[in-house]
Protein backbone atom coordinates (compact mmCIF):
# COMPACT_ATOMS: atom_id res chain seq x y z
CA UNK A 1 0.00 0.00 0.00
CA UNK A 2 1.45 3.64 -0.93
CA UNK A 3 1.93 5.66 1.58
CA UNK A 4 0.02 8.54 2.36
CA UNK A 5 1.97 11.31 -0.22
CA UNK A 6 1.28 14.69 -0.80
CA UNK A 7 2.71 17.55 -2.73
CA UNK A 8 2.47 20.89 -4.26
CA UNK A 9 0.05 21.43 -7.26
CA UNK A 10 2.17 22.77 -10.12
CA UNK A 11 -0.03 25.31 -11.15
CA UNK A 12 -1.56 26.99 -7.96
CA UNK A 13 0.96 25.59 -4.81
CA UNK A 14 -1.81 23.76 -2.67
CA UNK A 15 -0.64 20.77 -1.32
CA UNK A 16 -2.57 17.86 -2.17
CA UNK A 17 -2.53 14.02 -2.51
CA UNK A 18 -0.33 12.15 -4.91
CA UNK A 19 -3.32 10.11 -6.51
CA UNK A 20 -5.65 13.39 -7.29
CA UNK A 21 -6.52 13.25 -11.02
CA UNK A 22 -7.59 16.83 -10.95
CA UNK A 23 -6.09 19.75 -8.06
CA UNK A 24 -9.54 20.50 -5.96
CA UNK A 25 -8.51 24.00 -5.73
CA UNK A 26 -7.80 25.45 -9.47
CA UNK A 27 -8.90 22.23 -11.46
CA UNK A 28 -5.44 21.24 -13.26
CA UNK A 29 -5.06 18.41 -14.93
CA UNK A 30 -2.58 16.05 -12.74
CA UNK A 31 -3.13 12.97 -14.73
CA UNK A 32 0.65 12.84 -15.55
CA UNK A 33 1.34 12.90 -12.18
CA UNK A 34 -1.04 10.23 -10.60
CA UNK A 35 0.01 8.02 -13.48
CA UNK A 36 3.67 8.38 -12.07
CA UNK A 37 2.28 7.61 -8.14
CA UNK A 38 0.51 4.65 -9.68
CA UNK A 39 3.56 3.57 -11.42
CA UNK A 40 5.94 3.72 -7.97
CA UNK A 41 2.69 1.28 -6.48
CA UNK A 42 3.24 -1.07 -9.61
CA UNK A 43 7.50 -1.06 -9.33
CA UNK A 44 6.95 -1.46 -5.30
CA UNK A 45 4.89 -5.08 -5.71
CA UNK A 46 7.28 -5.78 -8.93
CA UNK A 47 9.85 -5.30 -6.57
CA UNK A 48 8.40 -6.96 -3.66
CA UNK A 49 7.95 -9.92 -5.95
CA UNK A 50 11.98 -9.77 -7.61
CA UNK A 51 12.81 -9.78 -3.86
CA UNK A 52 10.15 -13.55 -2.85
CA UNK A 53 11.88 -14.83 -5.75
CA UNK A 54 15.82 -14.01 -5.10
CA UNK A 55 16.03 -12.17 -8.18
CA UNK A 56 17.92 -9.42 -6.73
CA UNK A 57 19.18 -7.57 -9.46
CA UNK A 58 15.55 -7.23 -10.67
CA UNK A 59 14.31 -6.09 -7.18
CA UNK A 60 16.95 -3.30 -6.85
CA UNK A 61 16.04 -1.56 -10.36
CA UNK A 62 12.11 -1.68 -9.12
CA UNK A 63 12.93 -0.31 -5.62
CA UNK A 64 15.61 2.21 -7.84
CA UNK A 65 12.24 3.76 -9.91
CA UNK A 66 9.66 3.47 -6.72
CA UNK A 67 12.38 5.70 -5.01
CA UNK A 68 12.82 8.24 -7.77
CA UNK A 69 8.76 8.38 -7.68
CA UNK A 70 8.91 8.59 -3.78
CA UNK A 71 11.69 8.95 -2.23
CA UNK A 72 10.21 9.29 1.55
CA UNK A 73 8.80 5.82 0.82
CA UNK A 74 10.50 4.40 4.19
CA UNK A 75 9.29 1.15 2.72
CA UNK A 76 11.03 0.74 -0.34
CA UNK A 77 14.20 1.88 1.49
CA UNK A 78 13.48 -1.00 4.15
CA UNK A 79 13.50 -3.53 1.29
CA UNK A 80 16.18 -2.06 -0.85
CA UNK A 81 18.19 -2.21 2.76
CA UNK A 82 17.24 -6.35 3.01
CA UNK A 83 18.17 -7.17 -0.54
CA UNK A 84 21.16 -5.96 0.01
CA UNK A 85 21.90 -6.91 3.18
CA UNK A 86 21.26 -10.48 1.22
CA UNK A 87 23.64 -9.77 -1.09
CA UNK A 88 26.34 -8.71 1.79
CA UNK A 89 26.56 -5.27 1.10
CA UNK A 90 26.13 -4.10 4.52
CA UNK A 91 27.33 -0.55 4.39
CA UNK A 92 24.41 0.03 1.09
CA UNK A 93 21.75 -1.99 3.48
CA UNK A 94 23.01 0.51 6.46
CA UNK A 95 22.84 3.36 4.30
CA UNK A 96 19.56 2.13 3.13
CA UNK A 97 17.62 1.27 6.55
CA UNK A 98 18.99 4.81 8.18
CA UNK A 99 16.98 6.78 4.35
CA UNK A 100 14.30 4.68 6.36
CA UNK A 101 14.43 5.76 9.76
CA UNK A 102 14.91 9.57 8.34
CA UNK A 103 11.32 9.02 6.73
CA UNK A 104 9.97 7.09 9.50
CA UNK A 105 12.29 7.81 12.57
CA UNK A 106 9.93 5.21 14.51
CA UNK A 107 10.01 2.36 12.40
CA UNK A 108 10.48 -0.67 14.35
CA UNK A 109 11.36 -3.02 10.96
CA UNK A 110 13.70 -0.26 9.81
CA UNK A 111 15.60 -0.28 13.50
CA UNK A 112 16.08 -3.82 13.65
CA UNK A 113 16.79 -4.34 10.49
CA UNK A 114 19.43 -1.49 10.55
CA UNK A 115 21.31 -3.21 13.91
CA UNK A 116 21.17 -6.59 12.41
CA UNK A 117 23.59 -5.22 10.00
CA UNK A 118 26.04 -3.72 12.71
CA UNK A 119 24.00 -0.04 12.13
CA UNK A 120 23.09 2.34 15.02
CA UNK A 121 19.56 3.33 14.54
CA UNK A 122 19.72 6.41 16.72
CA UNK A 123 18.28 9.91 15.32
CA UNK A 124 22.03 11.45 14.94
CA UNK A 125 23.11 8.43 12.72
CA UNK A 126 20.16 7.91 10.33
CA UNK A 127 20.59 11.97 9.10
CA UNK A 128 23.48 11.48 6.59
CA UNK A 129 22.61 11.33 3.25
CA UNK A 130 22.56 8.42 0.78
CA UNK A 131 24.03 8.01 -2.28
CA UNK A 132 22.52 5.72 -4.53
Amino acid sequence: MAPNVTYLCPTCDNRIHLHLQQCPHCKADLTQIAEAGEAADVCFNVGLDAARRQQWADALCSLALVLHYRPEDAGAWVLAGKVYARLEAKDRARSCFAAALRHAPHDEKAQAALEAVGGDPSPRNTLRGFQA
